[in-house]
């Protein structure tokens, strides 16, 4: 998926374009913005970061990912779903796993 947004950018003029990706833990439409696929989502990028390998198109770009807020945002005036790109419940309780825990 980040190849072919790189690829249509380039097709508008645009070549240097920072990308920010995620996946929201609720508030989305189809069903498809939900707890379990957010952990799915954010477990698989962090095997990708740990790689340190960028996409098929550019394999010397490491991608760099940001935490965009630990807790749901629910007093701010945004759309539900952009509230809710987060890993903890506000009661500081994991909404899933994120980092597994090594045998040390």
């Amino acid at each position: 998926m980040v190849d072919a947004f790189y690829r249509a950018m380039e097709r508008v003029g645009v070549s240097e374009v920072p990308i920010v990706i995620g996946w929201p833990t609720a508030g989305g439409e189809h069903n498809v913005t939900m707890t379990q696929n957010a952990a799915i989502f954010n477990q698989n990028l962090l095997k990708h970061l740990e790689a340190r390998k960028g996409t098929p198109k550019k394999p010397q770009f490491a991608i760099e990912a940001y935490v965009r807020s630990l807790y749901d945002e629910k007093d701010k005036s945004i759309h539900r779903s952009y509230q809710s790109f987060v890993i903890f419940e506000n009661n500081g309780n994991p909404k899933y796993t994120l980092f597994k825990k090594s045998g040390n």
